[in-house]
């Protein structure tokens, strides 16, 4: 299962909760732990809880978390600024996994900013993107920025996305080309969705799998194999485009599967008639969870799946997040 979440991951969770929770108000914060934190949000028919976990996650959560009994100070001020403000707005900065939540408006705005990747960070800035308050300071190792309550959080210098040439990607292939086993580290370090996605995308337009890509390189063969990379990259690029508005009855999430094998404990406990408590309640007990994505993935073509309507509803890998054991309906087969 994944450690964290992907960019392509989080596109499609964030276009899931525009759609679900822009309008609603904070009606109150309350944080698990120092980095994993509950925004719930309402309005007289709706409620939704969000939460988000730095450095990992940011979904639409159902399940009933247990919360620190005395808030951190990371709370409090999310309470003091945010609290009955309406989510206006909720976006991936560039392709870097951050995202932005707006609340208020005007000169009354506050933006709570959540990075999502190395050791994560949660920042609230004020309209002017000037911190209030965050989790972790410090100091941006490659060009010496402090990040630290008063200074301005720079959003521009997340990664933006680019128009993809030969002339880009080319060299890649080249040095790659001269090292054998680095075509698809290199290739995956330069697309920024992810290896599965970049893997989906090369069989799809070239019919080669990066695997194979990989295997097949030589010298001779780079202009190829950087004219597959290319259309493989503007085939993801459309992709991701296209999960930033599906219908709600499309497939949002796969989940690929296993029948899990049964231990002799569990073996003994059916014989005797006794099985598990969480059996008669789970309807994936019998299974293990390989990977999910928020779409189907040609490579996962003949594999067992579990398909859902919502990526949020899948829920994350247990024991810290939702659990796949959660009854959530997935879509008939």
């Amino acid at each position: 299962m994944k450690a964290r979440f992907t960019t392509l991951d989080i596109v499609a969770v964030v276009a899931e909760i525009s759609q679900s929770c822009i309008g609603l108000r904070v009606s109150n914060v309350y944080d698990i732990n120092n980095k994993t934190y509950l925004i719930r949000l309402s309005k007289p028919d709706h409620k939704v809880t969000l939460l988000f976990e730095s450095g990992i996650r940011l979904h639409i959560t159902d399940f009933d978390w247990p919360k620190n009994i005395t808030p951190s100070g990371f709370s409090m001020k999310l309470r003091k600024h945010i609290k009955n403000k309406r989510l206006e707005q909720i976006q991936l900065v560039g392709i870097d996994r951050i995202v932005r939540l707006q609340f208020g408006t005007g000169e009354w705005t506050f933006h709570l900013i959540v990075e999502l990747y190395d050791k994560g960070n949660a920042l609230l800035t004020d309209h002017q993107f000037t911190i209030v308050h965050l989790l972790r300071p410090r100091t941006d190792a490659a060009d010496q920025t402090k990040i630290v309550t008063s200074e301005t959080y720079q959003l521009d210098k997340a990664r933006q996305a680019c128009d993809w040439s030969l002339a880009a990607i080319a060299p890649v292939c080249y040095a790659a080309a001269t090292q054998k086993g680095q075509l698809a580290r290199s290739l995956t370090g330069l697309f920024p969705y992810g290896g599965p996605l970049l893997d989906h995308c090369l069989r799809v337009a070239s019919g080669q799998s990066l695997k194979s890509l990989e295997s097949q390189l030589t010298p001779d063969s780079v202009e190829a194999a950087a004219a597959a990379a290319l259309a493989a990259f503007e085939l993801g690029e459309t992709i991701v485009a296209s999960l930033r508005d599906r219908p709600d009855d499309s497939v949002r999430a796969c989940v690929t599967t296993k029948p899990r094998e049964v231990s002799s404990v569990a073996t003994g406990s059916a014989a005797s008639g006794t099985a598990p408590a969480a059996a008669s309640v789970d309807p994936y007990s019998g299974l293990d969870f390989l990977e999910f994505h928020p779409m189907e993935l040609v490579q996962t073509e003949g594999k067992d799946k579990i398909r859902f309507h919502s990526f949020n509803k899948v829920g994350w890998s247990a024991p810290c997040s939702d659990s796949y054991a959660m009854p959530h309906t997935p879509i008939p087969s």
